[in-house]
């Protein structure tokens, strides 16, 4: 937003969904969008039903593309959009290696990809190779962007007595439901067991015992996209943002 008003740019929020539903597109509300005109998808999966009326409108698409396992299959369909890509896979590779330097080897992932071939999913199996560790199916916890939910399904694996001493979070809500669960059962952060969340927030700096964060960097991401909608290119645009590491005391 900040970057927009400098640039003198006006921004619309429109719904794409009625019910929030992925391809339950509300067709007569994005009709509304002004042709030329300047949008940001952020994602590549949830908006690809739409990439079709934005071409037909001839609006300057930035697209958010986390997904770029997707690009070789719809190449076609975003050619002639500009492109960031956040540095998702990295940023858990280096998740992982933060925990193996603080010593821990059996780590849990905290997620929310519905397969198997998750990026996030793949990415941690992949980390957890390259260092050595082992891969226990039962430590890769389903979980959504809610702290009771997750809390829930943390208490399970606890009752379960699977042994951890590491966990990747995918939200700032999961690394703050986990640290929680385990302070309430007498368990040591991060003496215990150590947590690092896959993106910030102002909770993990405040919290009793600060979580660290390998966070994408979604603020600068807004700002590219503005910046490159507020710019004149002569070829679509690709820019590649790092992910930012936050040390707090999470990790010993």
């Amino acid at each position: 937003m900040q970057q927009a008003r400098q640039s003198g740019i006006r921004l619309l929020t429109l719904p794409v969904t009625r019910n929030n539903t992925l391809g339950d597109v509300d067709w007569a509300t994005l009709e509304k969008l002004p042709d030329y005109a300047a949008v940001i998808a952020s994602s590549l999966p949830d908006y690809r039903y739409v990439f079709d009326l934005l071409k037909q409108k001839n609006c300057r698409v930035v697209l958010v593309n986390s997904r770029p396992e997707y690009e070789e299959r719809m190449a076609a369909d975003i050619a002639v959009f500009h492109q960031i890509f956040p540095s998702r896979r990295p940023a858990v590779a280096h998740a992982v290696e933060l925990l193996v330097r603080a010593g821990r080897k059996r780590l849990m992932l905290l997620h929310e990809g519905a397969t198997w071939r998750s990026p996030i999913r793949e990415a941690f199996r992949e980390a957890l190779a390259a260092n050595g560790l082992e891969f226990n199916p039962d430590l890769e916890l389903y979980s959504t962007d809610d702290a009771a939910f997750c809390r829930g399904r943390l208490e399970m694996q606890l009752v379960a007595e699977l042994e951890f001493d590491g966990i990747v979070a995918y939200y700032a809500s999961q690394a703050l439901a986990a640290f929680r669960l385990l302070t309430d059962r007498d368990v040591r952060i991060p003496e215990d067991i150590s947590i690092v969340s896959l993106a910030d927030h102002p909770m993990l700096e405040t919290n009793t015992v600060g979580i660290s964060a390998v966070d994408l960097d979604g603020e600068r991401i807004g700002r590219t996209a503005v910046r490159i909608l507020s710019e004149r290119h002569a070829a679509p645009a690709r820019e590649t943002i790092d992910f930012v590491t936050i040390i707090r005391n999470s990790i010993s």
